[in-house]
């Protein structure tokens, strides 16, 4: 393989290293990806079996549940207290 702009040359080894290297990247944003997900549907479940006054003590209701909205949820943007609502 060559280098156009340069004029520089990969050997076979460089260009087998930079493809494994691309290859292991996109392997490890697609499992961060999933692992995502498989903890959002575990949390999901586990919020499906409180009742609805639980529910609305933390901010949610069950079409919150239904529709997906747990990325809503990141700690990170909530208040100092640890509740959506800063109680």
């Amino acid at each position: 393989m060559s280098d156009f702009t340069s004029g520089n040359s990969l050997n076979r080894v460089e260009a087998h290293e930079a493809a494994i290297g691309s290859l292991s990247r996109l392997m490890a944003r697609a499992i961060d990806g999933m692992i995502v997900r498989f903890r959002e549907e575990r949390t999901r479940r586990q919020l499906m079996k409180l009742d609805d006054r639980m529910l609305r003590d933390i901010g949610l209701s069950r079409l919150d549940l239904y529709a997906g909205r747990l990325s809503d949820l990141n700690r990170s943007n909530w208040p100092v207290r640890g509740h959506p609502s800063g109680m």
